[in-house]
């Protein structure tokens, strides 16, 4: 499991690439709401089914997840013990990850791992602060991943296994197959649709693009052609090289392809370090539970 002690989700540091790489089985990934399960090799059906289902609303993060890990099972429902049965009944399904669950104690885990913010040791909980429960509820965790430096005082040898993680902007993928992303040391123009989108154009920045316009949306924006065709107009009259976006925004402005110019959305991506002892530890920790 895999969770944020504060409101906002930290994002997933469990790879359920790896573990079917590993042998460890088909992966079932469990949220609240409707399901699908993609293919290890998606047709281009499949890529248009997935826009169908972002049309009528699907979660942007589900979808997001059915197509970063080809074969795995995406399921979403409000009784998470539900949602497990029907994975491993109709899908095979051998390992679960719950994302936002570490609180969803009606359902026993195996594995608690939970994504922290260094300032969350020092937090308080809802309603005097932003915590769902106290950091000292961190004891029953397997693992704590602190995104960011460690709090010299955040834990100690009896405590849960601890990890700290690092995130940098990866390469940026296009879009439109047939037209090539922006190269880095070239103008763009930053598209986000998130909280706080001068933090990405300053990371896109810090990552070698140099930002001629910052056009931001509100947070959780569902994209309409005319939208689509603002960022289009944003890029000509700004002489720049094509647009960069989020994974999360680049889900939702896709359903206007084709684009008048390049568009491409830059992922944003975790390590967790040691980087050599983290996932031994997870796939290990995995096996004695077979075992």
């Amino acid at each position: 499991e895999q969770d944020g002690v504060q409101e906002e989700d930290p994002g997933q540091v469990v790879d359920a690439n790896a573990l079917q790489e590993e042998g460890l089985g088909d992966v079932g990934d469990r949220d609240r709401g409707p399901g699908h399960r993609e293919e290890s090799r998606r047709a281009p059906r499949q890529d248009a089914f997935l826009d169908t289902l972002e049309q009528r609303g699907v979660g942007t993060e589900r979808l997001l997840q059915a197509r970063s890990v080809p074969g795995a099972a995406v399921l979403v429902c409000e009784q998470r013990a539900t949602a497990a049965s029907l994975a491993k009944a109709q899908f095979g399904t051998t390992v679960c990850v719950l994302d936002d669950g570490f609180q969803h104690r009606s359902m026993r885990r195996d594995l608690d791992i939970v994504a922290v913010a260094p300032e969350d040791f020092r937090g308080r909980r809802m309603p005097f602060g932003k915590l769902r429960e106290s950091p000292s509820a961190l004891k029953r965790a397997d693992a704590v991943i602190i995104d960011g430096a460690a709090e010299p005082d955040g834990g100690g040898a009896s405590g849960p296994d601890r990890f700290t993680m690092t995130r940098h902007l990866g390469e940026p993928v296009s879009l439109d197959p047939s037209v090539p992303a922006p190269a880095r040391g070239t103008s763009v123009v930053a598209v986000a649709g998130i909280a706080g989108p001068e933090r990405f154009a300053r990371a896109l920045e810090h990552a070698g693009w140099r930002v001629a316009h910052l056009l931001s949306f509100r947070d959780h924006r569902r994209y309409s052609h005319a939208d689509a065709r603002r960022i289009e107009r944003a890029v000509r009259e700004a002489g720049a090289a094509g647009a960069l976006t989020t994974e999360k925004d680049a889900m939702r402005l896709r359903l206007w392809r084709p684009f008048a110019v390049p568009i491409a959305a830059v992922p944003l991506a975790g390590r967790v370090d040691p980087t050599p002892g983290f996932e031994p530890w997870l796939l290990g920790r995995i096996k004695d539970l077979r075992s």
